[in-house]
Formats: structure tokens, sequence, C-alpha cells
């Protein structure tokens, strides 16, 4: 659990919060608000289905997300989203905004989620997002500059929201949500291996050969699971 499941769910969760807030609330309506975002005829599409990226679209699932894009270039990520109920678009092989686009009437998605923390993700994200939409990136940038300039965030009205996860805060809630899909994420974690395995850990999840790697503390080499048709 520690930070990745969290982080993903506030990924999808801060786009959530905003298209479900109130657009106006007029006099004329005794108090109900009107133009808020219905969940079920939303479009969603997360950049990235390493752990926090799948952790995110479980999220948007689990709250109801009419249509969720899942983006990788790993065929086993991918796999994984679509067994979640997702629409993977694989990169290299879809163009991606044009994917969604058209299967929105040339709208755009009410929101993008952005895990990978790269500047084309980042520039993706933003065009595939709709006018007045949310574009939430929880991907770590180190790049100085954004793939877009304030003028054309400016100009398409969208809502940014950037940073980290405030996990401590979240970790109850994030945590209910995980466990209401345990049989969704039974093969979330693909390697449990020994912490004096832990340089290889890091080597096969580097090279994209590992969903997620637990490592055993105090245990031998012997203790590694068979995982090895993905090694």
């Amino acid at each position: 659990m520690c930070d990745i499941f969290p982080t993903g769910y506030y990924g999808a969760m801060r786009a959530i919060t905003f298209l479900e807030r109130p657009l106006l609330t007029p006099p004329e309506n005794n108090g109900q608000a009107f133009g808020s975002q219905p969940m079920s005829e939303s479009v969603f599409v997360v950049f990235g289905c390493g752990p926090v990226g799948l952790c995110a679209l479980l999220t948007a699932k689990t709250k109801g997300v009419g249509t969720v894009y899942a983006v990788d270039s790993v065929d086993e990520r991918l796999d994984m989203a679509q067994s979640m109920g997702c629409v993977p678009l694989k990169l290299g092989r879809d163009d991606v905004v044009k994917a969604v686009m058209e299967a929105t009437d040339g709208r755009g998605a009410d929101a993008a989620v952005e895990v990978v923390g790269n500047a084309p993700a980042l520039k993706s994200a933003f065009e595939v997002v709709r006018q007045c939409g949310v574009l939430s990136s929880i991907g770590y940038h180190h790049g100085a500059e954004l793939p877009f300039s304030a003028a054309e965030a400016y100009q398409k009205n969208i809502t940014l929201s950037m940073g980290r996860a405030a996990v401590s805060s979240l970790f109850d809630e994030a945590l209910g949500c995980l466990m209401e899909n345990q049989a969704r994420i039974a093969n979330f974690v693909s390697h449990n291996l020994p912490l004096s395995e832990a340089s290889k850990g890091y080597d096969i999840f580097e090279k994209h050969q590992a969903r997620k790697v637990v490592f055993k503390i105090g245990e031998g080499s012997k203790t590694a699971n068979s995982h090895t048709d993905q090694e």
C-alpha cells in the first residue's frame, strides 16, 4: 500500500471532486446546485499504467466514471487496465488524442490524469482534455518548463492540479477503496522477492517486466515466487 494507492487515488479524486462540484447555484433554484458533471457520463484518460496509474484507473471506475481510457506502451499493463473495465490505448500504435476526440465527437475528455512525469505525457494530457476540463498531474516532473503555455491554458479554461498526494490524510479513505476492490487487484503484485534480491527487483521493474514488486525482509533467496515468465 505505502503511498502507491493513495497517490493514484488522489490523482483521480482531484478530477472527480472538481467535476462533481456545482458550477452555479442560482437563488431561483432554491439552493439546489446544477451544472455538475455526472460521473456516469464522464470520460477520463489516464496516462501511465504502472502501479500508481492502475490505482488511479481503479479509483475512477470505482467512483462510477463512465468511460476510462488507459494509455501505456506495455501490453501487460494495458491488459490489466482492460480487465478493470478500461479502454486500452497503446503508445506507438494508437493516436491517443485522435482516438479520444473521435469517441467524444470532437469534445475531448472531461479529465486527464497524468502519472508518467514527462513532458510528452503532460502535453498529450493537455491536448486531450476538453474546454473547461480537468488536468490532474501527479507524475514527478524534472523539467523547468511546461509543454503548454499559460495563454493556451487560459484559452482552454482548464483546471490544472499538480503536486504530491497528501498520503497521511488520504490513507484511510484510499484504503477503503482498495479493500472494496480486492478481487479486481488480486494479481497487482507480480513479484515477491527477498530483500537480498532488491537490485533484481528494481531491474525487472525498470524493464517493465513487473507490475509491482514486494520485498520480503528477513527471507532468503529461495522464497522468491515463481513468476519467472515475466523476468
